[in-house]
């Protein structure tokens, strides 16, 4: 008799779980991971993105994702472009301002991926968006700090509060799965 002990078969059904997936991310303080609806709404909430974005699971589930960015990034149709580029290519990766509930903004890295079905169907998006630590300010989250003391050190391009339309197109380059 041989029993060969298989990961994927011991593990497959628990992390397939959403009650599971649930509770793995919703402890995450570090990193706001949030479902959004194939329409962009949200439709979960994580203490990361409480603790980010300022918003608590009442105030912010069911509203549009757009509400995180600036006023020139929707009108420049930025949140949408995001989710039409994951749409299209699996996932989008972006960097730019954000803005709090509190209306302070803040500079964030962000990783939008596609979630679809096995016939391919578009189900919705996984966001995840992280404030990352900056080799320049040790054991600092937040790169916004980064970017005010660049500024300070005559930095001017750190100091931009609000998206660049040239430099925020989502080239085939930043989209393209590495070879």
């Amino acid at each position: 008799m041989n029993k060969t002990w298989n990961a994927s078969t011991h593990f497959d059904p628990l992390l397939q779980s959403e009650e599971h997936f649930g509770a793995l991310v919703s402890g995450v303080e570090d990193y706001a991971i949030f479902l959004l609806s194939a329409q962009g709404l949200i439709l979960s909430w994580n203490a990361g993105a409480e603790r980010i974005k300022g918003y608590k699971p009442k105030e912010i589930i069911g509203k549009h994702f757009s509400i995180f960015y600036t006023p020139e990034a929707r009108e420049g149709d930025r949140p949408r472009a995001i989710l039409h580029a994951a749409a299209k290519e699996g996932r989008c990766v972006d960097e730019g301002w954000r803005v709090r509930k509190d209306g302070s903004q803040f500079w964030a890295s962000v990783v939008v991926t596609a979630l679809k079905t096995q016939t391919g169907a578009l189900r919705g998006f996984l966001k995840i968006t992280c404030l990352c630590a900056s080799s320049l300010i040790p054991l600092q989250r937040d790169p916004t700090e980064r970017r005010k003391i660049d500024t300070r050190r005559g930095r001017p391009e750190a100091s931009i509060k609000t998206p660049n339309p040239q430099n925020q197109q989502l080239s085939n380059a930043q989209l393209a799965p590495e070879s």
